[in-house]
Order: structure tokens, then sequence, then C-alpha cells
């Protein structure tokens, strides 16, 4: 699997039929490893903390979920650059349909409330009919698992034990973790080692608001032109600072990587 660099984080410059033959082996061996699909923002975010950034550089394989990247590292390199944008919330969907045909278990960790995950379960398997979902459990309320602020240590060690008794117990194979970056990449970092079954653990971010229903993916025209942020920009006027960084700040820092190691 190779890598390139894009502001000191490392992304997979393979296809994505290529990491699905890689995840294809991967059953046939007894490794664990976890899966993250950095965009724009979540590198902006790496670059303030150095624990996101080293566990974001730790994963085994890492999608550029974003056309930002893509453009970005053809600016960066001439030729091993970044060869297409992996959509996370499309991966997931690959990732299903091969635990399917695997016969793999999963398990869905997270979620806004039980209605929605209530309706991931439901439209899943609607969609798979022979997915087998081993378990599922909404996981914190948005009162913990906050990082940088004060929460309840006591009662977020309690409900973490309680989770990984769970999953161990459901005998579980592949983990989707939806708490949003970067929550759901420092729980899965932190807890990967205890869960026994599990073979891959993947942050999904919003990916349950789509599977669920809750809202609505960009129109296929959107998303053929690359214009998927301009579509979500719309739906919610209140990501504009998130899209502010991704489509100003982070090309600006593009930019001054490029000419700061040009003149080295």
């Amino acid at each position: 699997m190779n890598k390139i660099d894009i502001l000191g984080i490392k992304i997979n410059t393979n296809t994505k039929k290529e990491i699905l033959n890689e995840l294809k082996k991967s059953f046939e061996f007894n490794k664990q490893f976890y899966i993250t699909t950095p965009n724009p923002e979540i590198i902006l975010k790496a670059l303030k903390n150095d624990k996101y950034k080293n566990i974001l550089n730790n994963s085994y394989i890492s999608i550029p979920d974003g056309i930002g990247l893509i453009l970005a590292s053809k600016f960066l390199y001439k030729k091993n650059y970044l060869k297409e944008r992996i959509s996370g919330s499309d991966f997931v969907y690959d990732l299903l349909e091969l635990c399917e045909k695997k016969e793999k278990k999963i398990f869905l960790l997270g979620g806004n409330n039980e209605d929605q995950l209530n309706r991931v379960e439901k439209n899943l398997f609607n969609k798979f009919n022979n997915l087998i979902i081993s378990g599922k459990n909404l996981g914190y309320d948005k009162n913990n698992l906050i990082i940088g602020e004060n929460y309840n240590l006591i009662d977020v060690e309690n409900k973490t034990k309680t989770l990984i008794e769970q999953i161990n117990y459901s005998n579980t194979d592949v983990l989707l973790v939806a708490f949003g970056a970067p929550k759901q990449e420092l729980w899965i970092y932190e807890n990967l080692n205890k869960l026994k079954n599990i073979k891959i653990a993947i942050g999904i971010g919003g990916t349950f608001d789509f599977i669920s229903g809750y809202k609505k993916r960009a129109p296929k025209i959107f998303i053929r032109f690359n214009l998927e942020w301009l579509f979500r920009l719309i739906q919610e006027p209140r990501r504009l600072k998130r899209i502010f960084n991704a489509v100003i700040i982070f090309p600006i820092k593009i930019i001054k990587y490029r000419l700061k190691n040009a003149k080295k």
C-alpha cells in the first residue's frame, strides 16, 4: 500500500479497487487495523493536534475523502499523486458489500439517537439481504468524549468498558464508528487492542445521517463535478466555516507548503 504526504498526513495513493482487494486479503489473515478517511478539514484539525496527527498516520489505510486532496497532491507531486477521490460515505457501502460476501459480522457504533440507529440497521438490511449486523450501540451522549474539554471521566470509562464487553461478546469482525472526527479516530486508537475479534475498524463521520435518510446525499450531477460540498452548504448553512477552511485555508497552506519545500 503506497502513501504520500499531504501537510504531514500520509494518504494512500491506491485506487478504491486496490484498497478493496487489500481488505479481501486481510480477512484471510488474523490482522487487526483501522481505516481513516481524511479530508481537508480533518487534515487542518490534525495540524493543531499532534496526537490526532499521529493517529491518522498510524492507520493502515488512509483514503482521500475530498477533491481538495486530489488537487493538492497533483500540485505537490509530479507523478506519485492521488489517483482518485474515495468518498467515505460511498466506501462504507463497498466495505459492507464485501462483508456480506465474506459473511463477516459488523457492529454499528454511534449515531444521533436510537431512532436513527434503528433506521440505519433497517435500511442496511434492505440493501444487503445477507448482511450480518451483530450489534449496535449509540455509544456516548454529546456531552461526553469531547477532546480538550472537561467531562465525567468515570462515566466515560464505565460506558467504554460496557461497550467493549458488548462488542467482544458479539464476536464482530468489522466495527463502524460514527462519532465524528476526531472523536471516532481517538476512540478507535485507544480501544482497538481491547476488541479481541475486530479485524477492521473505521470512523465514518456522518454517514449514518445518509444511510438513515436523515440527510440527503448530493444529486449525482453535484458529485460528478465535485460540488458535493456546495450541496451540503445549501442544506446546512452552518457548515460555512468548515467549507471556508476546506476551500480557502487548506489551499493556502498547500501553496505555502510547496513554496517552503521548494526552497530546501
